[in-house]
């Protein structure tokens, strides 16, 4: 089965292999707009979309022991700007999933829909020793992820902060720029919004 954004039951490791070797991962999906994938330090995979769907989307991968944290700009998360300020349109939820292995990750979208997304598989030992190392102990799920005791997926939702929508809109609503420089500029916003989903541990 090849890996890529809606294959049905894509393993992990199997969508990790494709981004290794190249190979475009939206090319079996009924995107419209702008993507990015890629590998950060740390083993974390990162990856935002900008756009539109022209059919229904079902994601579902078999999962590796992760944490899974997502950014969803609801509506689009658009601005519109008026004599008054800035109006934001949309809202936006963080998710914070914790997968053990074996497990099923189960994401549905439909056609039509604006999708303005960010999101990262980390490494549970990543997130314990970086992302949320003063704050593993006060999340008994994620403690049991670390140990291998956890028995079946467990997932958080809150608001998106206004700092998380300054960084999606900086990420996906910035100018263009030369491919090196797009590429470190993203990885480095895709960095502070992984900071950003951090506070919520607190």
């Amino acid at each position: 089965m090849a890996a890529g954004i809606g294959t049905p039951w894509t393993d992990q490791r199997a969508v990790v292999a494709a981004l290794e070797a190249g190979t475009p991962l939206m090319d079996a999906a009924p995107f419209e707009g702008r993507s990015r994938f890629e590998i950060m330090p740390g083993g974390i995979v990162g990856w935002w979309l900008d756009g539109r769907l022209t059919a229904d989307l079902t994601l579902r991968h078999v999962m590796d022991d992760t944490v899974s944290i997502q950014f969803v700009q609801t509506g689009g998360g658009r601005r519109r700007i008026t004599a008054h300020g800035t109006e934001r349109h949309g809202g936006g939820t963080l998710y914070i999933g914790l997968f053990p292995a074996g497990s099923r990750q189960i994401r549905r979208w439909r056609a039509g829909r604006p999708i303005r997304y960010a999101a990262f598989w980390v490494p549970p030992a990543h997130a314990a020793a970086v992302l949320f190392p003063d704050r593993t102990g006060r999340l008994p799920a994620f403690t049991d992820l670390l140990n291998g005791g956890l028995e079946a997926p467990f997932g958080l939702s809150v608001a998106m902060t206004p700092a998380m929508h300054a960084v999606m809109d900086a990420l996906i609503d910035g100018p263009p720029r030369p491919q090196a420089l797009a590429r470190a500029y993203e990885s480095l916003k895709l960095q502070e919004l992984m900071i950003e989903a951090a506070g919520v541990m607190a």
